[in-house]
């Protein structure tokens, strides 16, 4: 069996576990005191003990509680030192003065964490602003989370966030009432290892629909129902042919078939209506029976564009509609494993977006087979492919080079010689910069789409890539997300000066981004992608992406909401935050 570096196989005895190299951690709050800063000095010192509790909110759904090892801080009070907070009594505490105050536990040895408990003294009476990083070293501390307290409560607050850690540090930044850091408690669990795979758990989960069925009435959840059932795929019906080509109208009928029967799996999910399940079906019917594989010289391409919705579809009918019969079940997975797996397993080595995409189809389809090695085999591409399209300048000077699956670098594009004229030759490497960006936006709105989709994915799966890769895909998103504001106002203006929506002088814009000066728009994909994206970073983490919150604004009016592989976010992913989370 060959395998990606990185992968797993099964142990004995078990479908599979989840071996995952990240961290699930939690998003911490600090308290401060009450008064001016002499009279919290003097609060903080007050003798009066609170009685002890025991430590309150429901566990998620992790593994076994850690114990510390120690704790140290940068500031102390007398009395109040760094070891009260993992004395497992919440009447005692550590307290530092001062905005910044730190505070770092010891694990005693890495561990994949999946939620940090803080109980913040007087935190029924204040909030308080802090950052959470996590370092396995003890020397070097990434930051994943940035936020505030819930201010409710004096109790544990209970957070997620995800990174491989042995230490664990804690910066508070004041507080609304003085500048005092005071936590009574902290504590922390393990990432669980549970067996075989999550149903449904392809980009979107039962929790999460729920979640959205609850608020149909509200936005934005109400225009993007309205939206998708006014939309043609909302009673598209099946178009199968035997061997489609991509750049054919067959093949264009096969990619909106796929995206039509994953349209009417979520809307018969959020209505109820059976008529949705049946058209869906008939769709993935029609094509197991139909395919016999993808013709032209993209047609490991089109097969990843038509199995990354098309898998979501079967995944959502396969469990939550019982009028599927097992024998046609058993058709489409034999489809999925004959004539798309073989095509995406070993991706391609060239522009960014085919691997992102083919990594997605392969994800998916291993969770709808649960199929552990290639759920394995996708994680490693992922972890791979995703640093050698998303730029950080301390990859050094030039880009990451793309990997096969036995680890070497493909082609002459990915030598430091060639890497400049892989990326499309951009003016500098910058933080964030896209392998495509001077290419064309579009294209690197596909890769970052798929590349999002795959990480929820791993997400509901119980592996964390988005915290594996925080900075890096935050930071091409915000790039992107920039530019693509940038072009909007570009457009707007020439529009506004009489030129025609579509003039060509509307399809590039000057750009110091790229060596030739200009910046290219592409297709009409780069509407699409971010709320997924924003979910995942923002509401579940805390993080500030201003530029992508104010792209998915500008980009609100248009009508075109699904293309491809990217389709109906918002509906499914706005403001979900950990629902669905394992």
């Amino acid at each position: 069996m060959d395998s990606w570096p990185g992968s797993t196989t099964a142990p004995t005895g078990r479908r599979w576990q989840f071996v995952s190299a990240f961290v699930g951690m939690t998003a911490l709050v600090f308290s401060g005191c009450s008064g001016d800063l002499l009279g919290g000095e003097e609060e903080e010192n007050d003798a009066r003990a609170q009685p002890a509790q025991a430590l309150a909110g429901a566990p998620g759904a992790c593994g076994a509680e850690l114990a510390f090892a120690s704790a140290r801080a940068s500031v102390e009070q007398a009395g109040n030192g760094a070891a009260r907070a993992i004395d497992r009594d919440l009447a005692t505490r550590w307290s530092g003065l001062g905005k910044g105050a730190q505070i770092v536990v010891d694990l005693g040895a890495t561990a994949h964490v999946c939620e940090l408990g803080i109980a913040w003294y007087g935190g029924a009476a204040r909030k308080s602003s802090f950052t959470i990083a996590l370092s396995t070293d003890g020397a070097r501390f990434d930051q994943v989370y940035a936020g505030t307290s819930g201010g409710s409560t004096a109790e544990v607050e209970r957070y997620a966030v995800a990174g491989d850690a042995r230490y664990v540090q804690i910066t508070v930044n004041g507080n609304t009432q003085n500048d005092w850091a005071s936590i009574s408690e902290i504590t922390a669990r393990a990432q669980a290892e549970p067996e075989g795979f999550r149903h449904p758990g392809v980009l979107v989960s039962r929790e999460q629909l729920e979640f959205v069925k609850a608020r149909l009435t509200q936005e934005p959840w109400r225009t993007e129902l309205a939206a998708a059932t006014r939309s043609s795929l909302a009673t598209r019906t099946p178009h199968a042919v035997p061997y489609p080509h991509k750049d054919e109208k067959e093949g264009e009928a096969e990619r909106m078939d796929a995206i039509a029967a994953y349209t009417q799996a979520i809307l018969w999910n959020l209505t109820g209506d059976e008529a949705y399940a049946r058209r869906s079906i008939a769709i993935l019917n029609a094509w197991s029976a139909q395919l016999e594989g993808h013709a032209g010289a993209e047609h490991a391409l089109q097969a990843a564009w038509v199995a990354e919705p098309l898998t979501r579809a079967g995944e959502l009918m396969r469990h939550t509609y019982t009028g599927w019969p097992q024998e046609e079940i058993a058709s489409f997975e034999r489809m999925l494993k004959t004539i798309f797996l073989v095509e995406v397993r070993n991706g391609w080595g060239g522009n960014g977006n085919w691997d992102l995409s083919m990594i997605e189809a392969l994800m998916n389809i291993a969770v709808f087979t649960d199929d552990g090695e290639n759920f394995d085999r996708a994680v490693a591409m992922w972890r791979a492919r995703v640093p050698a399209y998303i730029y950080l300048s301390s990859d050094g000077p030039t880009p990451v080079a793309p990997l096969t699956p036995d680890g070497k670098t493909r082609r002459g594009e990915a030598t430091p010689a060639e890497m400049p004229a892989f990326w499309h030759r951009p003016a500098a490497f910058v933080d964030g910069l896209s392998q495509e960006t001077c290419r064309d936006l579009s294209h690197v709105a596909l890769g970052v789409g798929a590349m999002i989709n795959a990480a929820e994915t791993a997400w509901l799966q119980g592996v964390d890539l988005y915290a594996e890769e925080h900075r890096r895909v935050t930071q091409g998103l915000e790039l992107l997300s920039r530019d693509l504001v940038l072009f909007m106002d570009y457009i707007d203006a020439q529009i506004a000066q009489g030129v025609p929506p579509d003039s060509d002088l509307l399809k590039s814009m000057s750009s110091s981004v790229c060596a030739n000066g200009k910046l290219l728009l592409g297709g009409s994909a780069y509407r699409l992608p971010g709320d997924i994206a924003l979910n995942a970073y923002v509401n579940r983490r805390g993080a500030s992406l201003p530029h992508t919150l104010e792209m998915l604004e500008r980009r609100a009016p248009y009508p075109n909401r699904s293309n491809l592989h990217i389709a109906w976010e918002r509906l499914t992913h706005a403001q979900t935050g950990l629902a669905g989370q394992p």
